[in-house]
């Protein structure tokens, strides 16, 4: 993972007041001379946004030293980092307990510039509990919590909105993109059974996706 932090050389914050720092409405007593403005939701909203990334919010403070860090952490973009943190994350927010695994490609003739408006249509597409992962130019992951039966609605739906692109692309239609259900597993499953599966889809050159085209 990457770590980012940003140390000051104020008066520090004792524990107690540091363990209810990123909660909503929570401020840290004003310092002389400093502002006292603010709801108390600045670091509520970090947090989240963290946890949304896969990652973490911390805080570490040395009050008699007078210095606070904050770090924030966020994965490395790949399936060994990534695909634990995001089941434990789905896990503990969704309710579907199912997670359907897709392949997503276009031809592998096409233009370096307009893949990359390929995986930015579909990083467009896609909602706020999907990953999308891209392992190759022309070939993406897409993990979805949920069933089945409605993966055909995912993909009716990402139709849609490819013609819908289509018409208000001043350069042409997007290629087609071809999208097919690999399998379905559970979030409590052996976490490294997930990651075996998706390592094996990972591989551009395993076999030829003969899913649903996207016209």
């Amino acid at each position: 993972q990457v770590i980012v932090g940003v140390t000051d050389n104020g008066q520090g914050i004792d524990d107690e007041q540091l363990a209810a720092l990123v909660k909503r409405f929570s401020r840290h007593d004003a310092q002389p001379g400093g502002c006292d403005e603010g709801f108390g939701l600045g670091l509520s909203i970090a947090k989240e946004l963290a946890e949304m990334n896969l990652g973490q919010l911390r805080v570490e403070s040395q009050p008699h030293d007078g210095t606070t860090t904050f770090f924030f952490t966020i994965p490395l973009a790949n399936l060994d980092a990534v695909v634990p943190r995001y089941v434990d994350w789905l896990a503990r927010r969704h309710r579907s307990g199912v997670l359907s695994l897709l392949t997503a490609r276009i031809d592998e003739s096409t233009p370096a510039q307009t893949a990359d408006e390929v995986n930015a249509f579909l990083n467009y597409s896609l909602r706020q509990n999907d990953l999308l992962f891209r392992v190759a130019p022309c070939h993406w992951l897409l993990a979805i919590p949920l069933r089945s039966e409605k993966t055909n609605q995912f993909i009716d739906r990402m139709t849609r909105l490819h013609q819908d692109a289509n018409r208000n692309r001043p350069l042409g239609p997007f290629p087609e993109i071809s999208i097919h259900l690999e399998s379905n597993c559970r979030l409590d499953a052996a976490r490294t059974e997930i990651l075996e599966h998706l390592h094996a889809l990972a591989d551009p050159l395993a076999t030829e996706c003969a899913g649903q085209t996207i016209a």
